[in-house]
């Protein structure tokens, strides 16, 4: 004979009409099948109820504070790559620009007739026009 049993046997004739003749009948039942266990039940003392509460509270806020530090992270990590790349482009054009007039200079001077003509002084004046430093 199971626990449930006599409770049933006691209820047999009865209709339960409420919710509290329900629950009457319900109760020992699961307790019988250990799904509740009323000796934790009221064990619990309001401070770790509170802390429970926080907890329960400040989590989602912790993580969505993470989300945004992790947003905003992302955001200055691809603005500091394009301002690298773009310095790097800037960079690199001014050095073609340098370097294509300093060959166009050299390709001038190397066409010297004074260059052919072993005239080192007028060659030396020739250059300081082509070159400006």
């Amino acid at each position: 004979m199971s626990i449930a049993q006599p409770i049933t046997q006691k209820m047999a004739g009865k209709k339960p009409d409420t919710r509290r003749a329900w629950r009457k009948l319900k109760w020992p039942l699961l307790r019988a099948r250990g799904s509740i266990d009323n000796s934790n039940r009221h064990s619990r003392s309001i401070r770790s109820r509170l802390i429970q509460i926080v907890f329960i509270l400040v989590a989602p806020a912790v993580v969505g504070l993470a989300a945004l530090v992790f947003g905003f992270y992302q955001n200055e990590r691809e603005q500091i790559s394009q301002g690298v790349f773009s310095t790097a482009s800037t960079l690199a054009s001014a050095l073609d620009r340098d370097l294509a007039g300093t060959m166009m200079a050299a390709q001038v001077l190397a066409e010297s007739p004074f260059l052919a003509a072993n005239d080192l002084a007028a060659f030396h004046r020739e250059a300081e026009k082509v070159l400006p430093c």
